[in-house]
């Protein structure tokens, strides 16, 4: 995941579109651990302010036994560290029918990198 700032910067540049595509890890607060899968997802600008702004995000998990979707519009702020919110729309394989959301948060400081908190009901 890209931090807010960036996505200001890109979208003067004329971006509206951002891809992303990499590996997720088990966290333990910032320090990360083993590889648990793969993640890749596209957010399009609604609007982008110097204070902030919206983006519409599509993502997939890959993980062990199967595929998590998430998606959502978020709010952001151009500030150091961010937070927020995506639903979960689906999955497959042992996340079939699966249910919940995810809270993404921003590391201080960190330009494109995140920690993607899964909570799942069945």
């Amino acid at each position: 995941m890209v931090r807010p700032s960036v996505r200001a910067s890109l979208l003067e540049c004329g971006l509206q579109r951002l891809w992303f595509a990499d590996n997720l890890y088990k966290w333990a607060g910032t320090k990360r651990g083993a590889k648990v899968g793969t993640d890749q997802g596209i957010g399009t600008f609604l609007s982008v302010t110097k204070s902030g702004g919206t983006q519409m995000f599509d993502a997939q998990a890959n993980l062990s036994g199967g595929s998590i979707l998430v998606g959502g519009v978020i709010t952001y702020k151009n500030v150091s560290e961010s937070t927020f919110k995506l639903a979960v729309t689906g999955g497959t394989g042992k996340y079939d029918n699966v249910h919940g959301y995810i809270v993404v948060k921003q590391f201080s400081g960190e330009t494109n990198k995140s920690n993607p908190e899964f909570h799942l009901l069945p």
